[in-house]
């Protein structure tokens, strides 16, 4: 089969869009995020600041968001075997709960990006910086209700997982000020 990174963006979304279960919401998540990290990238680029630790930051989380859209369909698959009998469900719900919270973590870590990017990007660009801002917002809700749907079925301790996805408000609230603020400099 052949990995989402490979497909074109029509092959994407008529799978999606399939009568399967994967790949699913965690993938779109992921892709999400990884296009929030294409226009960063691509922001800096034309922005006169020397930006290029920005650049390879979002060019390695492009890299990894991508194979965690592949890592979570697996992680459905097991869960769903589980179901059926074949492996241990508390062990894949945990890993299917755990692939959207890394997808948190790496939106997280570029809202810093947005920030410096929102004040100091090239001002012809601005607007990207805007639909950057909503693209991890969207990936940080998606990633948070693939993590609680399978935090539901888990019996086993799962506080770190929780706290996680609770932090994430500040994240969201400041990807909602960044499209505010562009909003208002645009108007």
């Amino acid at each position: 089969m052949t990995k989402i990174a490979d497909k074109t963006i029509r092959e994407y979304l008529v799978q999606v869009a399939q009568k399967s279960s994967t790949p699913g919401g965690g993938a779109v998540a992921a892709v999400t995020a990884a296009e929030a990290c294409a226009l960063l990238s691509m922001v800096a680029h034309f922005t006169e600041d020397d930006l290029g630790d920005l650049i390879d930051r979002t060019n390695k989380s492009m890299t990894n968001l991508l194979s965690l859209a592949e890592e979570d369909s697996r992680a459905f698959n097991l869960v769903m075997a589980a179901y059926k009998g074949d492996g241990e469900l508390e062990l894949a719900l945990r890993e299917a709960a755990e692939i959207p919270a890394k997808i948190i973590r790496i939106c997280c870590a570029h809202v810093t990006d947005l920030l410096l990017l929102a004040e100091r990007g090239n001002r012809n660009l601005i607007s990207d910086v805007a639909i950057a801002a909503s693209l991890f917002s969207a990936a940080l809700e998606s990633s948070r209700f693939n993590v609680l749907i399978n935090l539901r079925s888990m019996e086993g301790d799962a506080t770190d997982l929780m706290r996680e996805i609770m932090d994430i408000d500040q994240y969201l609230d400041d990807c909602h000020r960044i499209c505010d603020q562009i909003r208002e400099e645009l108007s």
